[in-house]
């Protein structure tokens, strides 16, 4: 009774947080079109200082209330899942990534150091492999994902109370030909898979993107929004964007991530990696997404290029979010790219929620 009461509760909190961020939203169409209008006439010589005051503190607000929102998804989650509740005060969202995987997994200290994803795989597949006496090829798609990312899951339901032990023991069922995994870590898989940033799935990138704004905003310094106007050519318009601004020197402000990796990494290698996206294609794995060892995020538009017409900005996508590079910093879309991750989010939890509602 205690954990469905628990539940309910916390389903109405993440509620009530969504239409919280929906009235920021709203709210912040109206400031945002005064800062735009003023700058589209004096470009910076004389901005709304009032308007910009309470654009800025909505941004922040939005920022915190999706970090907040995902946060509470995850507590709901774990509840569901079965938390020890006496733990419930430990839960907050963790980033399946590349460097959560290898810290927790059955790799040797040395093989960890390497911090590679392509040795990760090659000494899973191997013990895949052993547990099942099958080819690497005839194992479940659905199987083989879930194994890859068990070790993690059990770590952090280990954490909570949920689970016993930090690894588990991959078990094989002869006569239905699959392998057998703990409810538990099935059910974590299917939640939270919105949210990796691994070979399994990619498509929490967009997230941990803001995410990664949040606690900068939280912690450090302020991602300052400021407005930039460009000419594009394929159609000939002009747009005026809104960016989330972090400087080069304030990197160490920036959990490891891939913004750090996008705002450490110098200009001119940056403009390398494009082209090989401009001449290859977006498909083309170019060495930043080689070192990420997650698959093809980084697209940019094909039809207006990736460079400024003074050859000072950088231009480009990573999982759908609009970025800019200059020489000084690194922009992060605020406006459409932000409330489309929002959109995409919400939608993901509330789909989430009636999942849990039909079980």
């Amino acid at each position: 009774m205690e954990r469905e009461f628990l539940a309910k509760n916390v389903e109405a909190d993440i509620l009530q947080k969504i239409k919280s961020v929906y009235a920021l939203v709203n709210k912040r169409k109206s400031t945002h079109k005064a800062c735009v209008d003023r700058f589209s006439k004096l470009r910076n010589s004389n901005p709304n200082k009032e308007a910009e005051i309470l654009d800025q503190a909505i941004n922040d607000a939005i920022l915190n209330s999706m970090a907040t929102l995902i946060d509470y998804y995850c507590i709901h989650c774990m509840i569901n899942i079965g938390i020890d509740v006496e733990k419930i005060t430990k839960i907050q969202y963790r980033l399946i990534g590349k460097k959560y995987l290898i810290e927790n997994s059955t790799l040797e200290k040395k093989e960890k150091e390497i911090l590679s994803l392509d040795l990760f795989r090659q000494k899973f597949e191997e013990r895949l492999s052993a547990s099942c006496g099958l080819d690497i090829s005839h194992v479940n798609l659905h199987d083989y994902w879930i194994g890859y990312v068990a070790d993690a899951i059990s770590t952090t339901l280990n954490a909570y109370g949920v689970l016993k032990n930090k690894r588990i023991d991959l078990k094989f069922d002869q006569v239905n030909n699959r392998f057998s995994f703990d409810d538990k870590i099935s059910e974590y898989h299917h939640c939270m898979k919105f949210l990796y940033c691994n070979p399994s799935s990619n498509t929490g990138v967009k997230y941990n993107i803001y995410i990664d704004i949040n606690n900068y905003l939280k912690h450090n310094s302020i991602p300052r929004v400021m407005r930039r106007i460009e000419e594009f050519t394929n159609p000939q318009e002009q747009r005026i964007y809104s960016f989330f601004e972090i400087d080069n020197y304030k990197s160490i402000f920036l959990k490891d991530g891939f913004l750090r990796d996008i705002l450490e990494i110098d200009f001119d290698t940056l403009s390398e990696n494009l082209k090989i996206k401009s001449s290859k294609g977006n498909f083309e794995l170019c060495p930043l997404e080689q070192r990420w060892e997650i698959g093809p995020i980084i697209a940019i538009d094909n039809k207006n290029g990736f460079i400024s017409n003074d050859n000072e900005t950088l231009f480009f996508f990573v999982d759908g979010v609009f970025l800019a590079k200059t020489k000084k910093s690194i922009l992060i879309d605020s406006e459409s790219s932000f409330e489309s991750v929002l959109v995409r989010l919400i939608r993901e939890i509330e789909e989430k929620l009636e999942y849990f509602k039909r079980k």
